[in-house]
């Protein structure tokens, strides 16, 4: 397996060898748009990716995260989100992620996933306004939104 970084959406999906919806396309908010991303290959062939873009040099949007059905319940999603975010790029500012399955995936098994990496739920402007504005706040506000600091505990094995 090799981790590639990839500059945009476009070249994610050429890597991809298909067609991928935008982000805000899926339902995330326009700030995932702007993402670059992590993409494990297994050979030629790319497994999964997520994205991350850092807002201000405050704090970091993560996620917009998939793994080809072939390849789940092999730990590999956990293993990418570490990978991610104990990058030099992302190790050191907090992560900000909105829970947003797709089908056949469940809220519950995505805040499993999340919460073991050591996130926590936001659950008002209070939770973070040490790293971001109150419009970026009220922009995400009615989603699932979750923070992970850069000393929560991110470093845990599967």
């Amino acid at each position: 397996m090799r981790l590639e970084l990839l500059s945009n959406h476009m070249i994610l999906s050429e890597a991809w060898e298909g067609f991928l919806q935008r982000p805000s396309a899926k339902g995330y908010p326009h700030y995932f748009d702007d993402m670059q991303y992590w993409v494990l290959f297994v050979g030629e062939e790319a497994v999964a990716y997520t994205g991350s873009s850092v807002i201000e040099g405050c704090f970091a949007f993560v996620g917009n995260t998939y793994v080809r059905k072939e390849w789940r319940s092999q730990g590999i999603h956990k293993y990418l989100l570490n990978l991610r975010n104990n990058s030099d790029a992302l190790k050191d500012i907090p992560k900000i992620t909105i829970i947003n399955p797709l089908r056949g995936i469940t809220v519950q098994r995505l805040e499993g996933v999340v919460s073991s990496l050591g996130y926590t739920k936001v659950e008002s402007f209070t939770d973070v306004e040490d790293i971001m504005s109150q419009q970026v706040y009220e922009d995400i506000m009615t989603r699932n939104v979750w923070r992970l600091d850069s000393d929560s505990g991110e470093n845990e094995e599967e």
